[in-house]
């Protein structure tokens, strides 16, 4: 009787552990974080401004099979869920690295805009949801396309 116990609580035990390894494998990765979409943007002037929605990278939510997806729902007279926000709790907090090159001018729901105030450089837009998982954005401030930093040469080069 006590051999039998032993092994059913070692199998539980074996199974237990299975689970807990078939949890810990690509998506734990990811359980922390959010995606911001565009990841990286570039901006060319002074106002200029970059819309950025926030999505949870488990959910493949811009994979090739979206406007299938976007389709189907258009196609049906049943209401979709909505897969951009399965996993992330509003309201979300965004803020910017580096005040002084843009703000968030808007928020609402899973998407804010970013203003740019115009100087050279790289700002990190950082948004984070009610159960603390977080998602940055890099956005890059050139004052023209074509600037010489943004094509790898100077105007000492170009002499």
């Amino acid at each position: 009787m006590k051999t039998k116990w032993m092994k059913a609580i070692g199998a539980g035990l074996v199974l237990a552990g299975l689970g807990f390894a078939a949890g810990c494998g690509e998506d734990a990765q990811t359980d922390s974080a959010l995606a911001v979409y565009p990841a990286t943007s570039t901006v060319y002037a002074d106002g200029a401004t970059v819309f950025l929605t926030v999505y949870d990278p488990d959910e493949n939510v811009y994979e090739a099979d979206v406007a299938a997806h976007a389709k189907a729902s258009l196609d049906s007279d049943v209401d979709q869920t909505n897969t951009v926000a399965s996993q992330i709790l509003l309201p979300l907090e965004w803020s910017v690295a580096n005040p002084a090159m843009g703000r968030i001018m808007a928020v609402g729901g899973y998407s804010a805009v970013y203003e740019s105030y115009g100087p050279r450089g790289q700002n990190y837009v950082a948004v984070r949801d009610q159960a603390g998982r977080e998602g940055i954005a890099a956005i890059e401030q050139r004052w023209h396309e074509g600037d010489p930093e943004e094509e790898g040469t100077s105007t000492d080069d170009e002499e």
